[in-house]
């Protein structure tokens, strides 16, 4: 009999300090309840590969995962970023494939069958791409019974996020793997926080993607230019950021809303904020919301709005014209099925 793993894994919302994360400030995230799945079972001969979203279906040899796993490490050695993130727009199999070549290298090849699907919209900063590797790695793992820990699974979920990102701070692959909220500061990495407040929540699309590597080096720009007026920013934003884990923990909604109001106002102080954004704030805040903020880089993506009435503020966004869905904060990490045939 064969076993087939079946595993999912949440989006991430960036709840507080946007870019200050970057300049070592404390940042909030969430996970939510939209998911990425992934099927692992036992193939034959080759790997085969189903990226069910992207109609992508690939069969690689062993030597072939190998080639691929060899050629981006070596990219990754040399720190050659542009060339790995230009190879990953051509092919969209890519970092799946990095992730298990990685496995391979460590525990031997096993010919596998792999499909993906996922619920999380791509390209608007909600860990759409680290909730998709940290299913499949933890699908491998669970399949291959390989026993790693937590660290390791979120580790090499992170690889995959390399090959896509460049240089991902890994707050994304930590929350899509814990669940729950995760606070986060570069010196000190990602820590798990023990808070079961579950927040309603819309997620708004601006229908504009966000190109998350110009609105960092914007912020670079801004930092260069003025960097006593921007660390201000900053300060103001990690303040906020620690007031609204204290709301977390109180279970107290509106005062949350109030603080992510805030937040945005610092986002458009750093010049991260765009017409689109501001028309779906403007649209949450003046039906009901008790606050409502971009999520991820800024310059187009999508807004979380905090709301005691998701359900009506989805149907009046939907009215507008807008992709918008009702969701919850504070759900559960990655899990994972078994089937027998």
């Amino acid at each position: 009999m064969k076993e087939m793993i079946t595993s999912s894994a949440p989006g991430s919302v960036k709840l507080f300090s946007e870019h200050a994360v970057v300049y070592n400030r404390l940042g909030i995230t969430g996970a939510f309840d939209k998911r990425a799945y992934a099927k692992v079972s036992i193939s034959e001969k080759k790997v085969k590969i189903h990226l069910k979203d992207f109609g992508v279906q690939k069969e690689l040899s062993e030597k072939e995962v190998e080639k691929i796993y060899t050629s981006i490490k070596e990219l990754m050695n040399r720190e050659a970023t542009e060339d790995i993130l230009r190879l990953a727009k051509k092919d969209i199999a890519l970092p799946h494939v990095f992730i298990i070549g990685n496995i391979f290298q460590k525990f031997g090849y096993t010919p596998l069958k792999i499909e993906i699907r996922s619920e999380i919209p791509r390209k608007s900063g909600l860990g759409s791409s680290a909730a998709v590797f940290v299913a499949l790695t933890y699908a491998i793992n669970k399949n291959l019974k390989l026993k790693l820990n937590k660290e390791q699974i979120v580790e090499l979920a992170n690889e995959g996020d390399k090959v896509v990102h460049g240089k991902p701070s890994g707050v994304d692959v930590n929350t899509c793997f814990f669940g729950g909220y995760i606070k986060f500061k570069q010196s000190e990495g990602a820590k798990p926080l023990e808070i079961k407040t579950q927040v309603p929540l819309v997620i708004a699309d601006t229908g504009v993607y966000k190109d998350t590597g110009t609105m960092v080096a914007a912020v670079g720009g801004l930092y260069q230019k003025d960097p006593n007026g921007t660390n201000s920013i900053f300060d103001e934003m990690e303040a906020i950021a620690v007031s609204g884990l204290k709301a977390l923990k109180k279970g107290n909604i509106r005062e949350l809303g109030e603080l992510i109001n805030q937040a945005q106002d610092c986002l458009r102080k750093l010049g991260v904020s765009s017409p689109e954004i501001e028309e779906l704030i403007k649209i949450a805040n003046n039906n009901g919301a008790y606050g409502a903020k971009l999520t991820g880089a800024g310059g187009g993506g999508c807004i979380i709005a905090i709301t005691e009435q998701p359900q009506q503020l989805t149907k009046i966004f939907n009215r507008y014209g807008h992709n918008a869905f009702q969701t919850k904060l504070g759900v559960k990490g990655v899990n994972s099925k078994i089937y027998t045939r």
